[in-house]
């Protein structure tokens, strides 16, 4: 499950707070001090409890303290971050409309094809409604902070072409692969579609009628152009010797038995400037804002009073 309230502003991450009030409303110790401002014990330890439950094999054994601890260090960093952020937007009357809000709730319940769905992931994050809202309004207060911080970034096009010819060996498409598949739930069924399909049947109509992934379904099951490390071990060991047209046995995998398709082998080729100069500019762009905004966080840390409880 993604923590899908987290905010990543360029290339900065922000876990996002809901301020001094939710702070207040919080007991059981503190963690940190930001201007006078309290960070809840209680938050640090709700978010590395996130973490430990969506990682959890990281936290086993000696290493695993080691690990823990060095979680719990940058999630105080992280709530350091976030509250410095929330008081220098205050001090600047920065603020977002309840509109702006509503219409990033409305994205994030998109993502969910049901209501329930979205009531079970909220619960998965330990979250309300009104503190999902509190987290979302917190994030975009945090957004227009660091657009005001970092400015207007622009990378001409002469910059552009030189980082491209100082990295071509980069600019590389990997070879990729365009596969479809079939997911049922029981062997015996995916042995049957499997004999069916060497007597002639048509991939995407079985697809259709038998397969469980809703996702690919309707499309015959086509699940788009994909390099081999996109797969899971266990999925991709059984499509290795694949040829062009042919099929798959059986695998299993978490959700069922697959039959696989192998319809196009696309191989590697080398990304011409203009393919890639969109992505390289935001890139460049990202990694400029995100050195403004480090810049920034330095100089309002050594103006702070931060104090972390030992």
């Amino acid at each position: 499950m993604k923590t899908w309230y987290l905010g990543v502003i360029g290339a900065v991450l922000v876990v996002v707070v809901a301020g001094a009030i939710y702070f207040s409303q919080s007991s059981g110790g503190v963690a940190a001090t930001v201007n006078g401002v309290a960070i809840p014990q209680s938050e640090v330890d709700k978010q590395v409890d996130q973490i430990k439950q969506q990682q959890p094999k990281i936290f086993e054994g000696e290493a695993g303290k080691q690990q823990e601890e060095q979680v719990r260090k940058s999630t105080i960093d992280s709530l350091v971050t976030a509250e410095l952020i929330r008081q220098e937007a205050e001090k600047q009357n920065i603020t977002v409309s309840k509109a702006d809000v509503d219409k990033r709730v409305a994205d994030v319940k998109k993502v969910f094809k049901t209501d329930k769905q979205f009531q079970e992931a909220l619960q998965q994050q330990g979250l309300t409604e009104g503190e999902l809202d509190e987290k979302i309004r917190e994030q975009a207060v945090a957004e227009k902070m660091l657009k005001k911080v970092t400015g207007t970034i622009k990378i001409s096009n002469k910059e552009l072409k030189k980082y491209y010819d100082e990295n071509k060996a980069q600019m590389v498409e990997p070879e990729r692969k365009q596969w479809r598949h079939i997911l049922v739930k029981k062997k015996s069924k995916a042995d049957k579609l499997r004999a069916e399909l060497e007597g002639g049947a048509d991939f995407a109509e079985l697809a259709k009628e038998n397969s469980v992934d809703e996702g690919t379904k309707e499309k015959g099951g086509d699940l788009g152009l994909r390099q081999d490390t996109d797969f899971p071990p266990e999925i991709s060991a059984g499509l290795k010797d694949i040829t062009v047209d042919s099929f798959s046995e059986p695998i299993k995998g978490p959700d069922g038995y697959h039959i696989f398709q192998l319809t196009e082998i696309r191989p590697e080729q080398e990304k011409s400037f203009k393919e890639v100069k969109g992505e390289l500019k935001q890139g460049l762009e990202r990694e400029e804002q995100r050195k403004k905004f480090a810049e920034w966080l330095e100089k309002a840390k050594k103006k702070a009073d931060i104090e972390i409880t030992k």
